[in-house]
């Protein structure tokens, strides 16, 4: 055991005993300096000429080399008891040291990254059971809408119906909350004369079940079904509206189906790509269980697309969003937007109004007037 002092670089003492010496007497971790070792043999031997080798040398002589032998015995053996007690705690202590640090690197990364892992549903997924508001609170008329999906889940949403409706947009709303906190968003496509259908994800509001990637996409499908299948409106009036995480179920139903437009509104190209952002140190490719990949499926899509986003997004970066511009099949309109991930739209005002109705009324509503003819 390496005396403490040696480590707070105090004097170094001697050894014990017991430590430092074989049965046999030698020497066993370094030369001391209260003995002759072989180390300091040798060096007396190389360093000064004994004066018998040589003929003719007196007793001057023999004073002088032995005052040299002793001060190389007093001078030297002390530094070299020194260099190897050094050798000896960076051989021990300092290797064994760093080993056990980057032990414990590699631990705590495969450590958060095991629980972000795990995690991941909660960071995806933000639902909210309780609806704190309807769209009567905005002074809008509606209809509570409860829709099946194929595996058999409840979905809650709403309907609200608009006076000289132009087209009904199917809204898919982002990943926290639910569909009471989306009231601003219904107001201002109320004002363009179009109708809503806002639903909630299974597990969110008082939709049933929990929330997964495939399931979100089947909520969606059975929100289009009830406007086709219940309401009888032609697929060619429904425009397929997402915002943030909703704008990849939005693109999803849009793969699946055929809107007459489709609008993607601060979306992110796909989960791993926005973990790697703002993840850059973890393998979020090889750890992601969601995918929502946008990127991968929006230049299948054929319907128009306007895809919305703001330079000031702090959530999903701007340049998201051009990606899944650039990526977009033909026809497409980009939006650029100014404020927040979650108020760009309300701060944007006549920018974001007119943006929107510019691009329906050029895509959409002729498309809308017909196929009601």
């Amino acid at each position: 055991m390496i005396p403490r002092s040696v480590l707070r670089g105090d004097a170094v003492p001697s050894p014990p005993a017991e430590e430092c010496h074989d049965a046999g007497g030698a020497s066993a971790l370094f030369p001391l300096p209260s003995r002759k070792s072989a180390m300091t043999q040798a060096v007396l031997r190389d360093a000064v000429p004994s004066p018998l080798a040589g003929e003719g040398q007196g007793e001057g002589a023999a004073k002088e080399y032995n005052r040299c032998k002793q001060l190389i015995f007093e001078e030297v053996t002390p530094f070299l008891f020194v260099l190897c007690y050094t050798h000896h705690i960076v051989q021990t202590h300092f290797k064994r040291s760093l080993f056990n640090v980057i032990i414990a690197v590699v631990l705590t990364y495969l450590g958060l990254t095991a629980m972000i892992y795990f995690q991941q549903d909660g960071m995806v997924y933000a639902p909210e059971k309780t609806i704190t508001h309807n769209p009567k609170n905005i002074g809008l008329e509606y209809e509570e809408v409860t829709v099946r999906t194929k595996d058999g889940l409840s979905i809650s949403g709403w309907y609200i119906p608009a006076r000289n409706e132009k087209a009904v947009v199917l809204f898919c709303h982002g990943n926290a909350g639910n569909i009471s906190n989306r009231l601003d968003s219904v107001r201002v496509f109320h004002s363009l004369s179009l109708s809503v259908l806002i639903f909630d994800y299974r597990g969110y509001g008082k939709s049933e079940g929990r929330p997964s990637e495939e399931g979100t996409y089947l909520d969606a499908e059975a929100a289009w079904d009830y406007l086709v299948t219940v309401k009888k409106i032609p697929p060619g009036r429904i425009v397929a509206y997402g915002r943030s995480l909703g704008a990849a179920v939005a693109a999803e139903i849009a793969e699946r189906r055929s809107p007459a437009a489709l609008i993607l509104e601060s979306g992110f190209a796909s989960v791993p790509d926005l973990g790697k952002k703002l993840y850059p140190w973890l393998p979020v490719k090889l750890i992601s269980k969601f995918h929502y990949a946008t990127i991968d499926k929006i230049g299948t899509i054929r319907c128009p697309k306007l895809i919305i986003h703001s330079s000031k997004d702090e959530v999903v970066p701007f340049e998201h969003g051009r990606m899944i511009y650039e990526k977009a099949s033909p026809p497409k309109e980009f939006l650029e937007i100014r404020g927040g991930h979650n108020d760009g739209f309300l701060l944007s005002g006549r920018i974001y109004t007119a943006g929107v109705e510019g691009f329906l009324e050029k895509y959409a509503y002729k498309a809308a007037r017909g196929s009601q003819q």
